[in-house]
């Protein structure tokens, strides 16, 4: 752990003092748990999420090969319902397949 030495005024201590009283913690522990929350990085938004997985590599966008193959509005419960009366593979099977192999 690092040590930051950090020069506040008297009314700002003072304020420090009695918010970390109020808590039941030393001023040092409420100072950490300010700066580690003001410095946190922000929450992913699940919009971002497919960008972050692209950027790593970890996602692609579909071949023209496979887009041709989507059947709009097509629920998932009847997908999975004609894939088991099929007795075929399973939907996670068909994906792992169509994504190939792991490098």
């Amino acid at each position: 752990m690092e040590t930051l030495i950090v020069s506040l005024s008297s009314i700002t201590y003072a304020r420090l003092r009695r918010r970390a009283a109020a808590l039941g913690k030393p001023p040092e522990a409420l100072s950490r748990d300010i700066l580690e929350a003001a410095l946190r990085p922000p929450p992913l938004k699940a919009k971002d999420t497919p960008e972050i997985l692209e950027a790593a590599g970890m996602r692609t966008s579909l071949g023209p090969g496979l887009r041709a193959m989507i059947v709009r509005d097509v629920p998932l419960d009847e997908v999975r319902a004609s894939l088991a009366a099929k007795e075929g593979p399973t939907l996670s099977d068909i994906v792992l397949e169509q994504r190939g192999p792991k490098e």
